[in-house]
């Protein structure tokens, strides 16, 4: 998950796709969609522009759909629900000096 290192200046002629990171990761399947959320970086690893995440790709395509930043690392699986007419996923979140708390996420 992620673009990983794929622009560093001895990779970047090769022009490979998204390579991801080493990191924690949390995946959720729905019928449609995958949802993978990810830990962000250890000091000094990589851009901060790659913080911590939900990706979201089509299943059958691979395609990313969205990413969306999260305020903190996430620390567990990802849970999803229906209430009402709406459907949420739900990300566990916390780290160092933060509290942990769920994030809810809703689906249009």
């Amino acid at each position: 998950v992620g673009e990983g290192p794929r622009h560093h200046p001895l990779l970047a002629p090769l022009q490979l796709g998204r390579l991801g990171w080493s990191r924690r990761s949390f995946p959720l399947a729905t019928r449609t969609l995958l949802f993978v959320a990810q830990m962000g970086p250890a000091p000094g690893t990589q851009p901060a522009s790659e913080g911590p995440g939900v990706e979201v790709f089509d299943k059958t395509s691979g395609e990313l759909i969205a990413k969306v930043e999260l305020p903190a690392n996430a620390t567990g699986a990802l849970m999803t629900y229906l209430a009402g007419d709406k459907q949420y996923v739900v990300v566990p979140i916390g780290g160092r000096g933060r509290p942990a708390e769920l994030i809810a996420l809703s689906l249009p």
